[in-house]
């Protein structure tokens, strides 16, 4: 723990909003798509997309309050800004991995597409 919040008499916390927002990303992205276009069944889909979404918006405004805000309730230094856009910029990256894939696999005439070596669902080989 550091000096400063040795002197002011603040203790380490565990937070939640990490744990909620991954469970919200969990049905935002790769649930929604699986029962999309693997499972053709849209209304789970959407369904998935109606808890994810608020749920991760919900854990972000969450996370970042509780990073901004000290046990007095004021903000100190750079984090009323750093924290959102740490959060936002880490959000982004996975977006653009999964837009990467699918848009990669729904335009592929084939997929797998030819000369990928076949493995095995169950214990992959080396």
């Amino acid at each position: 723990m550091s000096e400063k919040a040795m002197e002011h008499g603040q203790e380490w916390h565990t937070s939640y909003w990490p744990l909620l927002g991954s469970v919200g990303v969990l049905f935002l992205l790769p649930l929604a798509f699986v029962f999309y276009f693997v499972y053709k069944n849209p209304m789970m889909s959407v369904i998935c997309l109606g808890i994810g979404a608020p749920l991760t918006i919900i854990s972000i405004a969450g996370w970042v309050k509780e990073g901004i805000e000290d046990a007095h309730g004021y903000s100190e230094g750079h984090s009323v800004w750093a924290m959102p856009i740490f959060i936002v910029a880490e959000a982004l990256l996975f977006v653009g991995f999964f837009a990467a894939y699918w848009a990669t696999r729904l335009t592929a005439p084939v997929w797998p597409p030819a000369g990928t070596p076949d493995m095995p669902v169950t214990i992959p080989h080396y």
